[in-house]
């Protein structure tokens, strides 16, 4: 028997509400479909909208804030550092514009610095000035903080957020020049050190975790470790034809 076909008329609005329907009723993508470490597509959205909580999300009372990050290769390799240099702009965006802000990453004993003269304020010229500067920031080959921190410090800061995925070459020369270069005034610190843990790893390792934590209490800040959220390098070109166009930071 001949299988029979019936059209039924529908008006536009009607043709609109099936549409829906029929897009609400789709399956959701199973655990080989989206990147690891999700269980739905819609978790990720642009770059310029971070599915997470905000990685630099409470200055307190700071006017003066430096952007202090880790440019080891590590941090490409993992896939952790575009995800960085955008969440860094996003730090800047949201800045107050009677504050001032500087960005800078460390490796190799090199610095890589948007100011050289410290911290400038954060109206809009320079906050789009700082969105080029990132677009041209890359991986040095290894960790070593210490430049960094003199750098940072030179520029006076109310506060200093230091990101890392790992444990430094030499964890006690960095404590010591922190110390150093923050000497109590009246009993308190003047520089407030808030450090972060970003990995792609959720259990990361215990030594980088302790010396972050103690590096941030004995400088009045806080510590806390961040998963990243941007599908791994080796995951982008499945998740691109899958869900939403990829977007670097631009």
């Amino acid at each position: 028997m001949r299988a029979m076909s019936i059209r039924i008329p529908m008006s536009p609005t009607l043709a609109a509400l099936v549409l829906i329907l029929v897009v609400a009723g789709q399956r959701p993508l199973t655990a080989d479909e989206h990147p690891a470490g999700t269980s739905e597509h819609e978790d990720f959205v642009p770059a310029t909208m971070p599915a997470s909580a905000p990685l630099f999300r409470n200055h307190g009372k700071a006017k003066r804030i430096v952007f202090l990050c880790d440019a080891a290769t590590s941090m490409a390799a993992s896939g952790t550092f575009d995800e960085l240099k955008e969440e860094v702009a996003n730090g800047v965006r949201r800045l107050r514009p009677d504050c001032s802000f500087d960005v800078i990453f460390f490796g190799d004993g090199k610095v890589q610095q948007f100011s050289s003269s410290g911290p400038i304020r954060a109206v809009q010229d320079e906050r789009d000035a700082c969105a080029d500067f990132l677009v041209d920031v890359t991986t040095i080959s290894a960790c070593e903080p210490v430049s960094g921190l003199s750098a940072a410090f030179a520029g006076k800061p109310d506060l200093i957020w230091l990101v890392t995925d790992g444990i430094f070459p030499d964890n006690d020369s960095v404590m010591k020049k922190v110390c150093e270069s923050n000497k109590p005034v009246n009993g308190v610190r003047p520089v407030r050190v808030n450090t972060i843990l970003f990995t792609r790893d959720p259990k990361p390792e215990a030594e980088a975790r302790e010396m972050l934590e103690s590096l941030a209490k004995e400088n009045g800040g806080s510590f806390r470790h961040v998963v990243a959220t941007w599908p791994a390098p080796w995951e982008r070109t499945k998740f691109e034809l899958t869900t939403w166009p990829f977007v670097p930071l631009e």
